[in-house]
């Protein structure tokens, strides 16, 4: 009985410790976060991944997206610059281009890290430290344009910090299923009229998109809405079976629609 009661004892102090380590992460990390330029999460010409030469020479993703979560029409975002400000150590400003089918906005705005924390149970092979910042997203479009609006927003990157203390973008499992990052949910608010309009995008994956997304490795279209500007998408994504169609949708999937 005395031996029963010595084993409880103790598993109960086990999990006790357990609980309080669990609960010591993710670990805040907003101080320090200041002191990093964080802009290459956003806008790079390559994916970094040191050590891993599979993603080396990767170009940086570009996002899938959606806008209305009836129809979830495709969205398109891209940014041209993205620079931290002189004097506030946690925003940071952005200029690019949206696209909903054939229309093409410029937009400017700012990114503002409002949360940073990391995990050290998420080491690397004790080589990088893993975390995330969440973020305040405001996108002003075009206002001479009638159909622009406000985009509003949270967005959650996650980086990496590699053992010369330098942040980049966290591709680190990019080949597993459901990898994503640059996560952002948020509202489009039209300048000219009272509505608003769900919109989303991500890196791989997209927020918030149940019925939409049907992939299981790979973010898949439902054919329920392929035909909101998915076609070429999707046409890539089943394969290359060398016909014109096939080639046609790979040209249009790579295009620098923004240039």
């Amino acid at each position: 009985m005395r031996k029963l009661y010595i084993l409880f004892f103790n598993i109960t102090l086990l999990f006790i410790a357990c609980t309080a380590k669990a609960q010591d992460y993710p670990k805040n990390f907003y101080k320090q976060i200041s002191s990093y330029d964080l802009s290459t999460l956003w806008r790079s010409d390559k994916l970094y991944r040191p050590d891993d030469d599979s993603t080396k020479d990767v170009d940086f993703p570009e996002p899938l997206g959606y806008i209305d979560g009836v129809e979830r029409q495709r969205f398109y975002i891209h940014y041209l610059s993205v620079w931290k400000d002189k004097t506030n150590s946690y925003l940071y400003h952005v200029t690019g281009k949206t696209r909903i089918k054939n229309d093409v906005l410029k937009f400017n705005g700012t990114i503002l890290v409002q949360k940073a924390s990391y995990d050290p149970s998420l080491y690397f092979d004790d080589k990088y430290m893993l975390g995330d910042v969440v973020c305040q997203v405001e996108l002003h479009q075009d206002s001479a344009v009638h159909a622009a609006g406000l985009i509003k927003g949270k967005l959650t990157s996650r980086w990496l910090i590699d053992r010369k203390n330098k942040i980049h973008y966290n591709a680190l499992g990019k080949n597993q299923d459901n990898f994503s990052n640059n996560q952002f949910t948020g509202r489009w608010n039209s300048y000219f009229a009272y509505f608003t309009k769900k919109c989303v995008w991500g890196d791989f994956r997209v927020p918030d998109s149940d019925g939409l997304d049907l992939g299981a490795s790979e973010f898949m279209v439902s054919d329920d809405y392929v035909k909101h500007g998915w076609e070429t998408y999707m046409k890539v994504m089943g394969g290359n079976d060398n016909s014109d169609p096939y080639k046609t949708a790979v040209a249009e999937e790579s295009r620098k629609w923004w240039e």
